[in-house]
């Protein structure tokens, strides 16, 4: 089913990947995914294509991961050249597909756009993006002031989290204050 193109980021929808090539001549599509685990992609049997600025659904037939790359095939996709069709559109889901996170954690789409305020009750920022760094997830903050980054340490940094409000409560000093060691 065709949709126009929304004006922003569908609040209902989380962007997961996107189609970068075909795979053989059975209209298996290579996707390039988002996912932490790059297979998680393939947990969602429902996809939300976007494609110039259409809408598609289609439901995953099934789909493996195969070295750096995953391969999915969808039940009305049969054929190359339908697949190829497909190329360059983006992998979303329905938010309401998701399983509802565990106490103390947070989907990062959920995060992204949250005002930062410290103990203080000082502003620091928007989290703009989060980044993986392999020791903690670190939230990069802009401001009028300019930007910083803040480690996402739920418990020790970040002492309190309101998604509905869009606050997150850190225990940081602005860093932008402080003077200069000379």
């Amino acid at each position: 089913m065709l949709k126009p193109l929304p004006k922003s980021t569908p609040p209902d929808k989380l962007l997961l990947g996107h189609i970068n090539g075909v795979h053989g001549v059975q209209g298996a599509l290579k996707v390039f995914s988002q996912t932490r685990d790059r297979g998680d992609i393939l947990r969602y049997p429902r996809w939300h294509l976007l494609q110039q600025g259409q809408w598609l659904e289609h439901r995953l037939q099934r789909g493996q991961v195969q070295g750096k790359r995953v391969i999915a095939w969808l039940s009305d996709v049969g054929q190359r050249d339908q697949a190829e069709a497909l190329v360059g559109a983006e992998v979303w889901i329905a938010r309401s597909d998701l399983p509802p996170p565990a106490p103390g954690e947070y989907y990062w789409a959920d995060l992204i756009g949250c005002r930062v305020v410290n103990d203080a009750g000082v502003e620091l920022g928007e989290v703009q993006e989060m980044i993986e760094t392999g020791a903690n997830d670190v939230m990069s903050l802009h401001s009028e002031q300019g930007g910083q980054l803040v480690p996402w340490a739920y418990g020790s940094i970040v002492t309190a989290v309101d998604v509905n409000e869009r606050v997150i409560t850190v225990a940081w000093d602005d860093e932008r204050d402080a003077p200069d060691d000379a």
